[in-house]
C-alpha cells in the first residue's frame, strides 16, 4: 500500500510534460484558460479511476462503528427494497421500542443539509435560499425545545409510537445531533446512547423529537450528502439490535443492478446494488428483496470518482508514490497534443504508459490471499 499522501499538482504534472515534449506550453493555448493541461490532467485522473480496480487509497466508506465511527450507514425498514440515502440516518431499535412486536421500527435516511450543492465533482456551500429534497431549510431543524427531522423517503413511524420509541440519528453534519455508539469489552455489550423520545408525527416526512442539551432554537443541519461516489465495491451487514459486542456481522454482495423481487422465504444471502445516483447528494440504493420488520445496518465501501480539475494548482487525487504513472499516462495524452494522435511518439508513450500502470495495479494487489472461500449457499441448489 503507498504513502497515502496527496501533494502533486497539476502544474506539476504539466511542467513534466512540458520537459519531454520539446517545452510545449499546455496552459492558454488556442485562447482556453488552463487549457489543454486541466483536460490531460483531468483525462488520466479519470482513466485511472474509473477502471475496475478498488485502489486503497480510494476507498470511500458508509460505515457504522466500531468499523468507522463517522456513523454513515443504512438501517432498514420492513418491506423497502429501494433506499434513498444521503449519508445520515434517523433509526429505532426492537430493544428500544415498548411493544416491539406491534409497533413499527427501523430506519429511513435523513434529508441533506442547508445551502449544500455540488459543483464539477465538489461539495460546496451555496449561499442563498435553497431547500433540501421535501422543503424543509435542512433535514434536522430546531425551533423551540423540539427537533423535526425531515425525511427522504417516507419513515415507517406510527401515532403508537409517540411516546413509545426512542429514536437515535447518525451521520448528520453537526455532531450534536447524533447518537452515540459505546460497547464494554469486559462484559461483551454495546449499547446506543443519546437517544430522542418521539412527541409527534405531523406526516411521513416528518417527526417531532425532544430537543437534547445543547439543541438550542434556530440550529439547523442534517445529511452531508454523498457527491464523491464512483461505483460501490464491497458491503456487509449488523445486527444492530443486538447488544452484544461485538455484534454479528454478515458479508452481503455488492452487485450492479437489481431487479424489483420479493419472496415470502427471504434471500438467506442479500445483496445490494447502487440503482441511481441523483448527482444532488442523495443515491439510491436496492437491496436483493424487502426486508422483514427485524432491521438490519447496511455497511457500504465504495470507490470514489475522479474529481474534474479547476485550477493548475488543483491537488492530483493521486497518491505522491504512484505519480510516475500518472506522470507517464498524462504525457501520452500530451504526446497526443503536441505530435498528434497517430504520431510514432504517442504510440510508443501508449505504451510506457501501460507499463507504468501495470506496475501500479501489481503493486496494489501483493498481498497473499490465504483466506479460504466458501459458498453461503450450497453448490446442488436449496437452502
Amino acid at each position: 500500500m503507498p504513502n497515502t499522501n496527496m501533494t502533486t499538482t497539476v502544474a506539476y504534472i504539466m511542467d513534466q510534460c512540458r520537459l519531454t515534449t520539446k517545452l510545449q506550453n499546455y496552459f492558454g493555448q488556442g485562447g482556453s484558460t488552463n487549457e489543454p493541461g486541466l483536460s490531460v490532467c483531468t483525462r488520466t485522473n479519470q482513466r485511472l479511476l474509473t477502471r475496475r480496480m478498488p485502489w486503497k487509497f480510494n476507498v470511500g466508506l458508509l460505515q457504522g462503528p466500531p468499523w468507522d465511527w463517522g456513523g454513515n450507514f443504512i438501517v432498514t425498514q420492513q418491506g423497502m427494497q429501494d433506499v434513498k440515502f444521503a449519508g445520515a440516518t434517523l433509526f429505532s431499535l426492537l430493544n428500544s421500542t415498548a411493544g416491539a412486536a406491534s409497533l413499527p421500527a427501523g430506519g429511513v435516511s435523513i434529508d441533506l443539509n442547508q445551502n449544500i450543492y455540488v459543483q464539477n465533482g465538489v461539495v460546496r456551500q451555496r449561499y442563498g435560499p435553497v431547500s433540501p429534497i421535501n422543503n424543509q431549510a435542512g433535514g434536522v431543524v430546531v425551533t423551540g425545545s423540539t427537533v423535526t427531522v425531515q425525511t427522504i423517503d417516507p419513515h415507517p413511524f406510527q401515532s403508537g409510537n409517540i411516546g413509545q420509541t426512542t429514536l437515535y440519528i447518525t451521520g448528520v453534519v453537526n455532531p450534536i445531533f447524533n447518537s452515540i455508539f459505546t460497547y464494554n469489552q469486559l462484559t461483551q455489550t454495546s449499547l446506543w446512547t443519546n437517544g430522542y423520545q418521539l412527541i409527534g408525527i405531523p406526516d411521513n416526512f416528518h417527526l417531532q423529537l425532544a430537543a437534547l442539551a445543547g439543541q438550542t432554537d434556530g440550529l439547523v443541519s442534517g445529511a452531508p450528502g454523498i457527491f464523491n461516489f464512483g461505483w460501490l465495491q464491497s458491503a456487509f451487514l449488523t445486527d444492530i439490535n443486538s447488544v452484544s459486542f461485538p455484534q454479528p456481522v454478515k458479508a452481503v454482495q455488492a452487485v450492479h443492478r437489481i431487479a424489483p423481487n420479493y419472496t415470502v422465504t427471504g434471500d438467506p444471502v442479500p445483496s445490494i446494488c447502487a440503482l441511481i445516483d441523483y448527482n444532488n447528494g442523495v443515491i439510491k440504493f436496492r437491496l436483493s428483496e424487502p426486508l422483514s420488520t427485524y432491521a438490519l445496518q447496511f455497511n457500504l465501501t465504495y470507490q470514489q470518482r475522479a474529481p474534474k480539475f479547476g485550477t493548475p494548482q488543483d491537488v492530483l487525487l493521486w497518491p505522491d508514490d504512484y505519480v510516475f504513472a500518472f506522470q507517464e499516462l498524462a504525457l501520452w495524452d500530451a504526446f497526443r497534443n503536441a505530435y498528434g494522435i497517430s504520431s510514432e511518439e504517442a504510440t510508443l508513450q501508449m505504451n510506457v504508459a501501460m507499463l507504468a500502470l501495470q506496475n501500479v495495479m501489481e503493486a496494489e494487489d501483493r498481498e497473499t490471499n490465504t483466506q479460504a472461500l466458501t459458498p453461503d449457499i450450497t453448490l446442488m441448489g436449496g437452502y
